[in-house]
């Protein structure tokens, strides 16, 4: 068993990544991975543009808050304040 495991580490050790740069990846990358790729950052953009739209809109929320509250605590009639 240990000499599997040497041999498989030595394996390991002797062989050395080759250089390449991401562009030369991507060249060589077959038609599905390529697509893969395309779907993966059509989704990463739409996730963004829904991170980013929920976040305004909570940003617009806590003013809305925040106003609501001002009011509210400067007293008055109930009706008036929304």
């Amino acid at each position: 068993m240990t000499i599997a495991v040497g041999f498989a580490l030595s394996l390991i050790q002797s062989t050395q990544a080759p250089n390449s740069t991401f562009f030369e990846l991507l060249l060589g990358a077959s038609p599905i991975a390529k697509g893969v790729l395309i779907l993966l950052l059509i989704f990463s953009i739409y996730s963004w543009a829904i991170i980013i739209t929920k976040w305004q809109w909570l940003r617009g929320a806590e003013k809305q808050t925040r106003a609501f509250l001002s009011r509210f605590q400067r007293g008055g009639k109930l009706s008036e304040l929304y």
